[in-house]
């Protein structure tokens, strides 16, 4: 009877610890699964605000659709403007040469990428099973001033209790909430 007693109790003692290693073990698990997908969105959140500061330079206006920031990234050209000389100096006679000359969106946008993503999956999601993210552009008004705005927000949340999103419809913020 007492070698049953404590037969029992080691299998107590065993189902118990690996109960409590697994209630330990699981939010750590949870949270680095949570910190894996959103650092992939993040990071798809910073390319998108450099998509639509570069649209914006080209347009003058923020990208409300996907199409035409993807057609963006795929077929436009930007500007790059190289000086020579100080344009600002004011006690000498130097001469300043300007030239500007143009390179492809999509070179610019993907340099120092490491894993480069194709323009054409820049609405959707990262993990988030085919869901896109919504934009929206627009202006607002400020003192006078009508300043161009956009907010791209995740419509599939990995966590109920937080949404991704960079920018906003009400400040001309371009920062994402997750800083």
């Amino acid at each position: 009877m007492n070698k049953i007693i404590k037969i029992v109790l080691a299998l107590a003692i065993i189902g118990l610890s690996f109960y409590l290693y697994k209630i330990v073990r699981d939010p750590i698990l949870q949270q680095q699964e949570w910190d894996r997908i959103k650092d992939k969105r993040v990071a798809r959140l910073e390319k998108i605000r450099e998509a639509q500061i570069i649209y914006r330079d080209l347009n003058g206006e923020f990208s409300d659709n996907w199409d035409s920031l993807i057609t963006m990234i795929k077929e436009d050209q930007m500007p790059v403007i190289r000086t020579i000389g100080d344009p600002h100096a004011q006690d000498t006679m130097e001469t300043v040469i300007s030239d500007t000359s143009y390179v492809a969106v999509r070179d610019s946008f993907y340099s120092g990428m490491v894993n480069p993503f194709p323009p054409d999956s820049l609405p959707y999601i990262p993990e988030g099973a085919g869901a896109k993210w919504s934009i929206e552009a627009g202006q607002i008004s400020r003192s006078g001033i009508t300043l161009e705005v956009f907010r791209v927000r995740d419509t599939k949340p990995y966590r109920s209790d937080f949404t991704l999103q960079v920018g906003s419809m009400r400040d001309a913020n371009y920062s994402g909430n997750w800083k």
